[in-house]
């Protein structure tokens, strides 16, 4: 399940708002849009992720990481290296 999370993350670790369709097309393994919904959904419910959707739609369109959570996956990183 980990990896899943490590998928979208990964994607997301640029900063930059992705599509769902973006983030299964990048992801190493295949990823459906539940996987990714349900991780980007997590993710949002404790504050990790910002979504944009658009005023038509109440479809999420965008995900990205809230700049705190991409913070703190750098310094994560930073210390692995």
């Amino acid at each position: 399940m980990l990896s899943v999370f490590d998928e979208v993350l990964e994607t997301l670790y640029d900063g930059e708002y992705h599509t769902f369709e973006d983030i299964q097309l990048k992801a190493a393994r295949n990823l459906n849009e539940t996987q990714v919904e349900a991780v980007v959904s997590f993710l949002e419910h404790y504050g990790f992720v910002k979504r944009q959707r658009k005023p038509w739609s109440t479809r999420t369109n965008k995900a990205k990481l809230t700049p705190e959570m991409l913070n703190f996956l750098r310094r994560i990183k930073e210390l692995e290296t």
